[in-house]
């Protein structure tokens, strides 16, 4: 019986630690380019809207889950300087779902890594003259992974601030055969997102 007091004593304060469970709603902004397409840079924007929780595992480690809807995608604007005349738009959206664990370098600052499911909702492509017609197009893959790292600064009690760089582990798109009008190979997805993270108490 005393033994296994002194279990119970011992294990208290980890598994009262354990309990530390915290989440809330985050919103913020993409900066997105696709690897395979014909224009370069981080100029498609988007938002990122959804809700996300959290669980200490040691003082300095954490490990969240996150549930948003996310654009990505990719823009080629045209550029009369470099006679670049012709407009590409690929509009993709996402409801994502990464698994994070972080590390507390600071009291205000922690790093992070990762891993998110993503599930395509919606995607349109089109140019200076509308939608692309189905022969200079192929479908999106429905399921894509994606692995990211990052890091979060706080700025206030209950305000984070997360910025992070995220890339395809899987493609989007295949391109078998003959490359087509916008697409030149597999096309993989990059996003740069900052977001803030806003805690709600339970």
């Amino acid at each position: 019986m005393k033994k296994l007091f002194v279990i119970i004593l011992f294990l208290s304060p980890s598994l009262l630690y354990a309990q530390k469970f915290y989440g809330g709603l985050q919103g913020g902004l993409n900066a997105t380019q696709v690897e395979g397409d014909l224009s370069a840079g981080f100029n498609k924007a988007g938002i990122v809207a959804g809700g996300w929780v959290q669980i200490d595992l040691k003082p300095k480690l954490w490990s969240g889950m996150e549930l948003k809807y996310t654009q990505k995608g990719s823009r080629m604007n045209p550029n009369p300087k470099t006679g670049e005349l012709r407009k590409y738009v690929m509009r993709l959206g996402y409801v994502e779902m990464p698994v994070i664990i972080g590390y507390r370098a600071e009291g205000w600052l922690s790093v992070l890594a990762g891993l998110s499911y993503n599930r395509l909702v919606n995607s349109r492509e089109f140019d200076n003259y509308g939608d692309l017609p189905p022969q200079e197009t192929l479908p999106f893959k429905e399921n894509t992974w994606d692995v990211l790292a990052g890091a979060r600064f706080n700025v206030r009690p209950k305000l984070q601030v997360d910025i992070r760089y995220a890339v395809s582990l899987t493609s989007i798109r295949d391109l078998p055969g003959q490359s087509l009008v916008y697409i030149r190979d597999d096309q993989y997805s990059q996003a740069i997102t900052t977001t803030l993270f806003y805690q709600i108490d339970w």
